[in-house]
């Protein structure tokens, strides 16, 4: 998954995606796999729940959260204050989540799915 302005970073301890501006640690694949399968039953993924987000993953998560950016396909800044705000409102029941998008921001996004599905 890479385009001019995005490349995942190889051979670290975990899949890390960066640009410029921002990197982002992506959740393990188990993780996901859990949103793709939650995206699919909101009916906003039609891919496989292989636990590698790609464009279709992305498109999915950005629709998700209403992104209405350029970069419909590839995350950005701006995809990803979208995830964490939606993970806020839905999906944490700890004060508002800070910082950046890690293990606790997607499994609390994983949560806001399973609530919307709810």
């Amino acid at each position: 998954m890479t385009d001019n302005n995005t490349a995942p970073v190889l051979g670290t301890a975990e899949p890390v995606f960066e640009t410029e501006s921002f990197e982002i640690v992506l959740p393990p694949q188990e993780i996901q796999a859990q949103i793709q399968t939650l995206l699919f039953e909101l009916g906003r993924y039609l891919g496989p729940s292989n636990g590698e987000f790609g464009i279709s993953s992305w498109t999915a998560i950005q629709k998700t959260v209403g992104y209405e950016g350029p970069s419909v396909g590839y995350p950005d800044q701006e995809t990803f204050n979208l995830v964490r705000e939606y993970a806020n409102e839905l999906g944490s029941s700890l004060s508002a989540i800070d910082g950046d998008l890690d293990q606790a921001i997607w499994t609390a996004f994983a949560t806001a799915l399973e609530t919307e599905k709810d």
